[in-house]
């Protein structure tokens, strides 16, 4: 809820970091997480981000994507063309105030990327059992106040 985001004073029209435009709030031009504020960083440690819109959008482009049941639980199976390395996302959902909405049909990713047209959204990967997509607001939610999972990808060591 916007009354506990804690980037905004009370509601969507009040954001005190991540915003582009004053109409939104405050302008800070920061357009990507800082780490301290990127759930992987902070939950799995240095080595971990949440996914940049560039690189779901290269999830997108270079992998085949499935619909599939496993163990029970819907999701798409994510398959790279590259080296045929996988994983599984479940279509979890998301949460908004304390409702959950679209377990088990719709699943909703976090990216760390904000969307500079509407400063009050964030870029998220959102898919079904038709299609597979970025996004950054849908019409069912208000926007960066609302709870999707997050699927963290590692960052290269060199």
């Amino acid at each position: 809820d916007w009354s506990t985001y804690e980037w905004c004073d009370g509601d969507n029209n009040k954001l005190t970091k991540y915003c582009t435009k004053s109409g939104y709030g405050s302008v800070d031009n920061k357009t990507e997480l800082d780490l301290t504020d990127d759930a992987a960083y902070v939950n799995w440690g240095k080595e971990w981000r949440m996914p940049s819109l560039e690189q779901i959008n290269e999830l997108i482009a270079e992998c085949n994507w499935k619909w599939i049941s496993l163990n029970g639980i819907n999701g798409q199976l994510v398959t790279s063309r590259r080296n045929s390395n996988f994983i599984f996302l479940p279509a979890a959902g998301y949460r908004y105030r304390s409702s959950l909405y679209y377990a088990g049909s719709y699943g909703y990713y976090w990216s760390r990327t904000l969307n500079t047209y509407y400063s009050n959204f964030a870029s998220f990967l959102s898919f079904n059992s038709s299609g597979v997509y970025w996004s950054y607001y849908n019409d069912f939610d208000e926007g960066r106040d609302s709870g999707r999972s997050v699927r963290a990808v590692r960052v290269s060591q060199n």
